[in-house]
């Protein structure tokens, strides 16, 4: 277990887990356009191989979440559109080498979202995809960390 998430090692190693993407890079992963997610952290290396449901959220307030810690069951904003397996975590120590990637992570430079050399960015590679042939409403799940929701 690598050092950022010692502290959650026990919720991870049990479960089943959801991943937040708000519209339109929900879309994107599991349509196979998007083949690297961006984030400030990296992904559990516990998780690593394992599937992950993908929650879709509607577009919002880039950096920030509407999402409450506690979700309910049926929340009508949110859609589980299928599931990835992330196989690695790379984190971008420069401009050169998040440009490179772009075609793979669809953020410019430009975007919030983008690179910037005053914080941590990391690419979490996603090897599988499947798209559900019809979302499902969400069950129950609380926020483990950020983005990443464990089912109940």
């Amino acid at each position: 277990m690598d050092d950022f998430w010692k502290d959650y090692e026990k919720i991870l190693l049990s479960g089943e887990f959801c991943l937040e993407v708000q519209k339109p890079w929900s879309s994107k992963i599991i349509n196979k356009e998007k083949l690297i997610e961006t984030r400030t952290y990296p992904f559990p290396k516990s998780l690593f191989g394992k599937k992950i449901l993908l929650l879709e959220s509607r577009e919002g307030i880039t950096g920030k979440s509407d999402i409450p810690n506690k979700v309910e069951k049926g929340n009508s904003s949110l859609k589980i559109i299928g599931s990835i397996v992330i196989k690695e975590s790379i984190e971008y120590i420069s401009q050169e080498q998040w440009d490179s990637d772009y075609e793979k992570h669809l953020v410019p430079s430009n975007n919030p979202f983008g690179f910037c050399n005053d914080r941590k960015f990391f690419g979490w590679i996603i090897n599988e995809q499947e798209k559900f042939e019809n979302p499902i409403d969400v069950p129950e799940m609380t926020r483990v960390y950020r983005s990443l929701f464990k089912l109940s």
